[in-house]
């Protein structure tokens, strides 16, 4: 009698193991975030504040949604 360490070594023990692993796709910018020339726009804020559409740079900065310091 041959003894296997099971008490039933009729019974086949293997087992099998399926790993399914999915690429990483990294998505890619459809658009390009394009720059304006900041000497432009600071040209543009200097006529805003002068044409009297914002008092201040403080208020520009507000109506544009940008900070006092980007518009400085």
């Amino acid at each position: 009698m041959l003894m296997s360490g099971s008490p039933d070594c009729s019974i086949d023990r293997t087992f099998i193991y399926q790993f399914n692993i999915q690429p990483i796709i990294k998505k890619t910018s459809t658009t390009n975030k394009t720059y304006r020339n900041p000497i432009f726009l600071a040209k543009e804020y200097k006529k805003m504040i002068n044409l009297g559409e914002a008092k201040n740079q403080a208020e520009l900065a507000r109506i544009k949604g940008i900070s006092r310091a980007r518009v400085t």
